[in-house]
């Protein structure tokens, strides 16, 4: 006979007292605060905390794109009730797959709790019981079967009155802020990007192409002088539009609860983009931020207006999820050569492959590259290995945890300490918690860098955890071979390959089928001692196959000159010349 077992998202005093006297083993995520105070005095034998490690599970559901096959499923029974007009679609895309949707968790972490539980209970049958929400049929026709079986609870304490009244008083305070609604008569592009990462006068380096742009933030207020921060556009007409569409709401998505905050916010962020596009005559929106929700919001603004949307992205992934909605924009400028397959409801015209993004700033970080390469080269090391650390988190359950991270630097510090031969530079995801994440092994990393042999770039940007000015590529400008200990997200080991250095990447997550991962190729590797003595071969023979990327580097890039900022401005100007020709 088959065992039984109780699963609960989040187990609450009403839940044990109900199963007080029944001899089914309980599991749970969470405890309730009440139940948690009670635990600390009774010994429930029954009842046990689920625990596991992100990496162990997170390799199917990336191999799969198990994410995005849910979300289709689920648009697709939603689109059989309601109409969807196509930039509310990819609104919906983007939003489910970067929030949390069902109770506490996100869609990733309730796939990787789905994942665990059937392969650590695999002779069991089991019951899981999970707050309710309109994900409730589609995740029974996805995994109820004859060993699951979901039972959904409502919670009272969970209310999109909440998340709705928050909403409104945050746009609501932006009526008392300070407004400049003049209007930019000679701009026909308005840009949205990372100014902290492209810095405007660099990247739009053109003079004329920098004339005609309009930049626009949402909260960054240290860029205020030169952006406008699209909130302040936020007026009391358009805050009554607000309300209007909270009172009216549940016409278009009865029971719906989060797709109808989504549609409130996307038609209300519409507007506002509306408004500022068609009040300073913009034709062309150029955004990096096609990752956020609100991203389609002003999509569907210039395209009511006639205008075009263009979209990029400075990351790197193999294949294009729904976070990098690109479907959402008219064109997108891509550095991705894999085989793209059409969402459903694509706005998108033509992708074009430019170049890298971020390539205009690799010559004028070589200077600074050679004379790191000088100076440790000069502590009598021969070889000289970068480190791209991808970065991690406390809770190892729903993303890398600090203790997989820290296997590289151990590894590599102590590999640095006892052999002379080798340097080593680091580049930390954020450097502003390296010293909590490493924890002990902050000691070692002192003691390495005592050897001369041993570069750390620890500072960080003013408004934010990470370093973006020791770029990738100068870390591999100084280097003989980089590691990026990452094959899930791989922007600085592509970059790092761009510069002509040796790349490997690291892959924690036990990946299958990535295009790196090929038999002709060596490039990645899942062994620290495997790996290393290939380094060691390299370091005495220079062999020609490891870390080199010559087969397939004109798939990224066939350009490699350092302009695809300059090949952006040309195409943008002539959309913009077509459309005035069109005008006229």
């Amino acid at each position: 006979m088959q065992k039984k077992i109780k699963i609960f998202d989040k187990l609450t005093i009403f839940n044990v007292i109900k199963n007080f006297n029944n001899k089914i083993n309980i599991f749970y995520l969470r405890k309730s605060f009440f139940l948690n105070i009670l635990t600390n005095f009774l010994n429930f034998k029954n009842i046990k905390k689920l625990s596991w490690n992100y990496i162990d599970l997170i390799g199917p559901i990336i191999d799969n794109h198990e994410r995005d096959k849910f979300i289709s499923d689920f648009l697709e029974d939603l689109e059989k009730k309601s109409k969807i007009e196509n930039c509310f679609y990819h609104y919906l895309v983007t939003h489910l797959r970067l929030n949390k949707i069902i109770g506490f968790m996100s869609l990733e972490q309730f796939l990787i709790f789905i994942n665990y539980c059937n392969s650590n209970f695999k002779d069991c049958r089991i019951i899981y019981y999970i707050e309710k929400s309109e994900f409730n049929q589609t995740i029974k026709k996805k995994f109820q079967d004859e060993k699951n079986c979901f039972i959904f609870y409502f919670n009272p304490f969970r209310s999109s009155f909440k998340e709705n009244l928050k909403y409104l008083i945050k746009n609501f305070l932006y009526l008392f802020k300070k407004k400049d609604f003049k209007t930019h008569e000679k701009k026909d592009i308005c840009v949205m990007d990372a100014f902290d990462m492209n810095n405007p006068d660099i990247f739009f380096c053109d003079k004329n192409f920098y004339e005609k742009i309009l930049f626009i933030t949402r909260d960054k207020d240290e860029f205020l002088e030169k952006c406008i921060n699209i909130n302040y556009y936020i007026n009391l007409k358009n805050f009554c539009y607000l309300i209007k569409l909270y009172l009216k709401k549940n016409i278009f998505f009865r029971t719906y609860k989060i797709i109808n905050f989504c549609y409130v916010n996307y038609e209300f962020e519409k507007k506002i983009y509306y408004n500022l596009f068609k009040k300073n005559n913009i034709k062309i929106l150029l955004s990096s931020h096609i990752h956020q929700a609100y991203n389609v919001s002003a999509v569907a603004a210039i395209n009511e207006l006639g205008g075009e949307a263009v979209g990029y992205t400075m990351s790197f992934q193999e294949i294009y999820e729904s976070p990098y909605n690109i479907d959402s924009v008219n064109y997108f400028f891509s550095f991705n050569n894999s085989k793209y397959t059409e969402f459903k409801h694509s706005n998108l015209k033509k992708i074009l492959p430019l170049g890298y993004i971020n390539d205009y700033k690799f010559l004028e970080r070589k200077l600074e590259a050679e004379k790191i390469r000088k100076k440790l080269l000069a502590s009598g090391a021969k070889y000289i290995i970068g480190l791209f650390d991808q970065g991690s988190v406390k809770n190892k359950m729903w993303e890398i945890g600090h203790d997989i991270s820290s296997t590289s630097y151990k590894f590599l510090l102590e590999k640095i300490i006892n052999d002379k031969n080798f340097a080593l530079i680091i580049k930390p995801k954020k450097p502003k918690f390296l010293k909590y994440k490493l924890g002990n092994i902050y000691d070692l990393l002192n003691k390495a860098k005592e050897t001369g042999r041993c570069l750390v770039f620890e500072n960080h940007s003013k408004h934010h955890s990470k370093n973006f000015d020791d770029i990738p590529a100068k870390v591999a400008m100084a280097s003989d071979l980089t590691i990026h200990e990452s094959l899930a997200a791989g922007t600085a080991g592509l970059e790092s390959a761009l510069t002509g250095t040796k790349s490997i990447y690291f892959d924690y997550f036990g990946l299958k089928k990535s295009q790196f991962d090929d038999n002709n190729l060596d490039i990645v590797y899942r062994d620290w001692n495997i790996l290393w003595e290939s380094i060691k071969k390299d370091s005495e023979e220079k062999l020609n196959s490891l870390g080199n990327w010559h087969k397939i580097i004109d798939k990224f890039d066939s350009y490699r000159d350092g302009q695809t900022n300059i090949r952006m401005m040309n195409f943008v100007n002539k959309l913009i010349e077509e459309k005035n020709s069109n005008l006229n």
